[in-house]
């Protein structure tokens, strides 16, 4: 692209900034923004969509006679014409006039370089849209790329275009050599490890298992290893265990399959639709832009506010991979409205801040994360009904403000001398716009939440289980048709509702074949540290934890060390709730990222496309933060010894 295109380029209709980046005028965004959506390309995007990618929009007056693009230049943008008019001339020398739609959509195809080239006949004014940005806000509009490829041919019938239609649908091939050997060892150990097990149940005549718990012992072990060596989806290497027991008759099928009809799972599945229709109808991102619009203007109360919408998200939004998704183009944009340079010390603590916000707090909330549900089904009935959504939070609150305060005085020293926010708040102003008022979709997904908040304050007085209170919420939502088919598929996590049914179903097995009393006979030592010295078994279980979360993912490892010590709590006089509590601060401890999957799904949507924060400083801090929650845990000890829970 010439310089004097350049030039043009930077002088935007409503006048420059110094830095030329061209300023927006709201009326003007606001009509072209209505006639991009007109577009084909651009006719189902949603307002929420269109509002996200608005920041990145820049509005171009190009002069007659100048290059849009030439072939073979870098496509990283497509643009919309407005008025005026080009031509189009392929590389075959086929010339075509425009002016209306969209050129340059082979920026959107992944396509290296133009396949065209683009002369302005008359003065045109264009809307140009970053490709990279606007996949990362659409996926699944600017993923359909038949429709794209239909039209690139249509307009460009070269060589060209055939060798990039070719390249989309080839998919590069994975070396995959390397895990063969990891892969054929865990297969030989899931042969190996129950014909142990059923082969060394026995010793010298005595038996150390019965004949029922050395079969649900076997099958376990199977499950295990499948687990640890990533055989097969987790969710089907949990059923396989659920199958044999049932195949064998080691428990009736009530016990086996109770999993599927506690309230656990369907409170599990009801989040999992509130969530759902939370983010699908925009009142989460409207409330994130009411809040950044009010936020004072300093870096404080940025990465406090950020800070804060994540742990706003997250008792309503059951999976750190959820909120991550939500949170984390927004990060993107509020670090580019405050001016941050990718990489530098304020980009980086506004990261951790939003990263946190979404991830450390998760223990504190009872709905946050899908492993809460499921360890909170390990517990007593007693101890259920006593500690509902209400009750958990306030049990869990000291921990959560030791960790606020360690986490905000800790970063305000580590990145003190970090650059100063330069925030445009007519970003914010112009997305609020484009979302237009609240709809009713939004009132109505605002109202369950109400709803259900006022359910869960109020469950001391109407003694109804929080579960069916929102499986109520969902009923609702499904009558009125506020969740679709397509959200039903894609948004319910039922991967993770199979996998916790069988998990809660594994536990009724341990506990109906008894061998939840043979561990806690086995564990006899442990147990009177738990009730002698609960500091040192706190101790303990850090490394019991640690070492099953080297080669487990946060939910088994979590699962498997609440089935084991909650029992151990329970028969020693111990609130298993505390124990059941201080695992789950401990299961969320990872220092390298294969141990959480939400930090590769952070990294993917923020490192490796806007490269926004330093990679080494955020693992030296996210380290730090383990020991937040080592020092939260021993300062809520007292605490819960002040409520006679210890």
């Amino acid at each position: 692209m010439n310089e004097q295109l350049l030039a043009n380029k930077h002088s935007a209709l409503d006048g420059a900034h110094s830095d030329g980046e061209a300023s927006r005028d709201l009326p003007v965004l606001q009509r072209d923004i209505e006639r991009l959506s007109q577009t084909e390309e651009f006719d189902d995007w949603s307002r929420q969509q269109l509002a996200r990618l608005l920041p990145y929009i820049q509005k171009y007056q190009v002069a007659p006679g100048e290059k849009l693009f030439q072939h073979g230049e870098l496509a990283e943008q497509y643009y919309v014409l407005l008025t005026g008019s080009v031509q189009l001339t392929s590389s075959t020398g086929e010339c075509q006039t425009l002016s209306e739609g969209v050129i340059g959509k082979e920026a959107l195809l992944g396509v290296n370089g133009y396949l065209s080239e683009v002369v302005v006949l008359e003065s045109s004014i264009f809307l140009a849209i970053p490709s990279d940005k606007a996949h990362e806000i659409a996926p699944e509009h600017t993923a359909s790329k038949d429709m794209f490829r239909k039209v690139l041919l249509e307009q460009v019938h070269t060589p060209a275009a055939l060798d990039a239609q070719q390249e989309l649908i080839e998919v590069p091939e994975v070396d995959t050599q390397y895990k063969d050997w990891f892969k054929a060892l865990g297969w030989l150990l899931v042969v190996l490890t129950p014909a142990c097990i059923l082969y060394f149940g026995e010793q010298g005549g005595d038996a150390l298992l019965n004949w029922r718990q050395k079969q649900f012992i076997a099958a376990f072990s199977v499950t295990l290893i499948m687990w640890v060596f990533q055989l097969i989806p987790m969710y089907a290497a949990g059923l396989f265990t659920l199958i044999i027991c049932l195949s064998l008759g080691v428990v009736p099928s009530e016990v086996a399959l109770s999993g599927y009809a506690s309230g656990s799972f369907f409170m599990a599945l009801s989040i999992f639709g509130l969530g759902s229709v939370l983010v699908a109808s925009g009142a989460t991102y409207r409330v994130v832009l009411w809040i950044l619009q009010r936020c004072p203007n300093s870096t404080f109360s940025y990465n406090f506010s950020l800070l804060l919408l994540g742990v706003f998200l997250t008792p309503m939004i059951p999976s750190s991979n959820g909120r991550v998704g939500l949170l984390s183009p927004m990060l993107v944009d509020m670090s580019k409205s405050l001016g941050f340079k990718n990489g530098s010390a304020a980009a980086t603590r506004l990261s951790l801040s939003m990263f946190a916000g979404v991830s450390i707090f998760s223990a504190i909330f009872m709905t946050s994360k899908s492993l809460n549900l499921l360890v909170f089904s390990l517990l007593p009935v007693q101890r259920r009904e006593e500690f509902q959504w209400m009750n958990w939070f306030t049990a869990a609150s000291v921990a959560g403000l030791v960790m606020l305060t360690l986490f905000l005085v800790c970063s305000h020293f580590m990145f003190r001398h970090s650059e100063k926010p330069k925030i445009s708040k007519q970003d914010i102003k112009d997305q609020l716009a484009m979302l237009g008022p609240i709809t009713s979709l939004e009132w109505f997904a605002l109202c369950g939440v109400l709803f259900f908040l006022l359910a869960v304050v109020t469950a001391s007085f109407h003694k109804i289980q929080l579960s069916w209170v929102s499986l109520t919420v969902l009923f609702v939502f499904l009558a009125l048709g506020m969740i679709s088919n397509k959200q039903i598929k894609n948004d319910i996590d039922w991967r993770f509702l199979i996998l916790l049914g069988s998990m809660i179903g594994m536990v009724h097995i341990l506990n109906y074949t008894q061998i939840d009393m043979l561990l806690s006979e086995r564990l006899n030592l442990v147990g009177v540290f738990m009730a002698q010295d609960f500091e040192f078994f706190v101790l303990i279980l850090i490394g019991i934890v640690f070492a099953l979360r080297l080669f487990l993912p946060i939910n088994a490892a979590g699962m498997l060390t609440a089935a084991i010590f909650i029992p151990l709590a329970e028969s020693h006089g111990i609130d298993p709730w505390v124990v059941a509590f201080i695992i789950l601060m401990l299961a969320e401890c990872w220092l390298f990222p294969y141990q959480a999957s939400y930090f590769v799904m952070f990294q993917g949507v923020v490192q490796k496309k806007a490269k926004l924060y330093n990679h080494a400083s955020f693992l030296k801090f996210n380290a730090l933060s383990v020991l937040f929650r080592i020092a939260a845990i021993y300062c809520t000890l007292p605490f819960f010894r002040w409520l006679n829970m210890l």
